[in-house]
């Protein structure tokens, strides 16, 4: 059988265990994260970016697209490899006893398209195999004024901009065509 005040006592000390368990004590302030470049919504034909920012506390521990980045009082910087098209890059920071932080920035990485040698072929031709790698075909009579007068097809003369020049998808190659080049 159990005392009436051992009883008050044993629940007096349980409640003064409890309030003692973070009840009075403020929690650390969490991890603050903040990325300076890129801009989320960057564009680069780079195949790599180059990832920096500041972290608080300075003794924080700093993850880029999953990898350990090194970091010197508070602030960090990390190279990462994008691939083309759209890339999400992870950035986490955790500190001992503090709530850790994340963000990501998106970048995309556009390829450029080296115009192919079209010369000889037909304006068919020459079109679909633009519009195959994305590109925009124009095309433009040349020959002169006795151009209806010389037998046979036209074929692709030139292009500008010129074969072999890299370009952004979806720009605009003018393909010039005659009977006779």
């Amino acid at each position: 059988m159990t005392r009436p005040g051992l009883l008050s006592a044993s629940i007096a000390l349980s409640v003064a265990a409890l309030a003692g368990c973070g009840g009075s004590a403020k929690p650390p302030p969490p991890v603050q994260l903040t990325i300076n470049s890129p801009t989320d919504g960057t564009r680069t034909l780079a195949a790599q970016v180059s990832v920096t920012g500041t972290v608080s506390p300075a003794v924080a521990t700093v993850l880029v697209a999953g990898k350990p980045v090194t970091v010197s009082e508070g602030s960090f910087t990390a190279t990462v490899p994008v691939n083309p098209g759209s890339n999400v890059l992870d950035v986490l920071a955790s500190a001992p006893r503090a709530a850790g932080a994340m963000t990501a920035v998106r970048v995309y990485r556009q390829v450029l398209i080296t115009i192919p040698s079209l010369g000889g072929d037909s304006p068919a031709q020459a079109t679909a195999e633009l519009t195959g790698i994305g590109l925009v075909a124009k095309v433009q009579q040349g020959g002169g004024f006795l151009e209806p007068l010389i037998p046979g097809s036209p074929q692709v003369c030139q292009t500008y901009p010129a074969a072999g020049r890299a370009v952004m998808p979806g720009s605009t190659v003018q393909v010039e065509i005659a009977k006779l080049c």
